[in-house]
């Protein structure tokens, strides 16, 4: 009876390890023939590609293509889906690392586009099925490495902007264990056509979005280069550049607020001299919007040369009377 008993434990112990060796085996197959495929087909490109390159019990590897092939709007050189086996059938994933993306930008009936996006209804019906009270999974840390946006304002023009940065998400479960997202706070790092550094933080309730921002640009001129109609111009100064968004739940914007503050700014051009009215105090605009209406304001600021003056202004218009 005991050997009996040893040998159903044994064939047990096989059957699970075997199991487990089995599906390991099979997983890459089942994630490339549909789990990958319904993946693809919701993204809003006219043609998406993801190449597997490693898997492995805690970690996923490959590639990502979006766009026509001959105009790629995003290539991702080198994805990696980092997780614990435990969590993943919580639907948990612990960090996505995205090295060296390239996002492609242009014009199109004059608004800025990805290449290779579908158009705005087609996009718009894709993005309907994906709920903010309803995600497919939880990713807890998102990582940006030496990712590239660039946009092409004509055929020989284009310009560049370094981009990296990590994105904290934290999520919330209701009773029927829908994973939902609650907060979101990140810091991104550009350089390039904007050197900047960025702080966000956004909360998600049932009345709407709220959104946070403050970004430093440590030097203006840093931003002259890609600014063809002021490379005659000096100019310094550090800015810093903050303010708040919320909308009323249904994607439109119920009010926001920015103040930009401008330390040392300096511009100089044609014997024509601008600066802080004086160097203890910076230049601060900002502006208030409540639905179409904006509230403005500039202080602070003075022409030194060829005469002296200063200025300080305020101002309010409604975008919905000027359209």
């Amino acid at each position: 009876m005991m050997t009996r008993n040893i040998f159903y434990i044994v064939v047990i112990l096989v059957l699970l390890v075997g199991g487990s060796v089995l599906a390991f085996l099979l997983l890459p197959i089942a994630l490339d023939q549909f789990v990958l495929p319904q993946i693809s087909q919701k993204l809003p490109f006219n043609s998406s590609q993801i190449n597997l390159a490693k898997i492995s019990p805690w970690q996923i590897r490959g590639t990502l293509y979006l766009g026509d092939q001959e105009s790629r709007g995003v290539v991702v050189p080198n994805f990696e889906i980092h997780f614990e086996p435990n969590n993943l059938w919580k639907k948990k994933i612990s960090q996505i690392i995205i090295e060296a993306p390239v996002v492609h930008l242009e014009r199109k009936a004059g608004k800025l586009t990805v290449r290779g996006l579908k158009s705005e209804r087609t996009a718009e019906k894709n993005r309907s099925s994906v709920k903010l009270a309803d995600l497919p999974i939880a990713i807890e840390k998102i990582t940006i490495r030496d990712g590239l946006i660039v946009y092409h304002e004509n055929e020989l023009r284009r310009h560049n902007l370094n981009i990296g940065g990590n994105i904290l998400p934290s999520y919330g479960e209701d009773t029927e264990e829908r994973i939902s997202l609650k907060s979101i706070t990140a810091k991104i790092l550009t350089h390039g056509v904007l050197p900047s550094i960025t702080d966000m933080q956004l909360a998600v309730t049932d009345e709407g979005i709220m959104a946070s921002y403050a970004a430093q640009i440590q030097d203006l001129d840093s931003i002259l280069p890609n600014l063809p109609q002021l490379e005659q111009m000096e100019i310094g100064g550090t800015a810093i550049i903050s303010g708040t968004v919320q909308t009323d739940g249904k994607k439109s914007v119920k009010n926001s607020a920015a103040k930009i503050t401008i330390a040392n700014f300096l511009a100089k051009r044609s014997g024509v001299e601008i600066r802080s009215k004086s160097e203890q105090e910076p230049i601060i605009i900002s502006f208030n919007s409540i639905g179409r209406s904006i509230d403005f304001s500039l202080s602070q600021l003075a022409l030194h040369k060829p005469a002296t003056a200063n200025f300080n202004l305020e101002g309010k218009f409604d975008l919905a009377s000027s359209s």
